[in-house]
């Protein structure tokens, strides 16, 4: 909902006005690399097996995405399949957090956003939803990669590397936006996670 292109009232595109679906408010990534000071010229076997090593760290950190609240239905009985519910009692800049997309986070067993279901007012037949697009904000992001490389020097000419990669090295859940589909029994359930810790290892050689 909200993401996918059309207006809601095509006779009325100024109710589309509203945060971009791609609009991310806070972001912040730094990457840090580290070579290990210690037995750098790799001399004897010591130094062979102990020198040579670099960490690197890339830290990404941002809000979630904003997301619509809306039916895939005839909703106000308008004759258009796409409709909006009017602002809920509470208001529109309600803020959660990442585990209210989760099934099992509010105490019915359900997740928060979906047990706000109710709260969400049928406009009048006939008339649209004054709830704006793109109103909430879906869950949050950070993830951690990191890699350890270590260089195995031969002679000046020829020189191996080993990579051991760790993407999501803490493995968190980042979820997608919820379903925000009012008729949908999932609304208010994220459906999906970006991927989980991904570990893979390489070796190169240079000559």
């Amino acid at each position: 909902m909200g993401s996918s292109g059309y207006s809601y009232d095509p006779n009325k595109i100024f109710l589309e006005y509203g945060n971009s679906s791609f609009d991310i408010r806070q972001r912040w990534v730094t990457s840090l690399s580290w070579e290990l000071p210690w037995l750098k010229d790799q001399r004897g076997v010591a130094g062979k097996i102990l020198g040579g090593w670099q960490t690197n760290y890339n830290i990404s950190l941002q809000t979630g995405f904003p997301f619509t609240v809306g039916a895939r239905s005839d909703y106000n009985g308008d004759g258009i399949r796409a409709d909006r519910p009017d602002t809920p009692s509470w208001g529109n800049s309600r803020s959660f957090t990442n585990t209210d997309f989760l099934q099992g986070s509010a105490p019915d067993g359900g997740s928060v956003m979906q047990s706000l279901l109710g709260d969400f007012p049928r406009p009048a037949d006939g008339t649209d939803g004054n709830l704006g697009r793109n109103t909430f904000r879906g869950p949050g992001i950070a993830n951690v990669d990191f890699s350890l490389f270590k260089k195995i020097a031969f002679k000046e000419r020829y020189s191996m590397e080993f990579r051991a990669e760790f993407f999501n090295l803490f493995n968190r859940v980042n979820l997608y936006p919820p379903d925000a589909n009012l008729a949908s029994a999932n609304f208010g359930l994220s459906q999906q996670a970006f991927d989980p810790r991904v570990i893979q290892f390489g070796l190169r050689f240079a000559f």
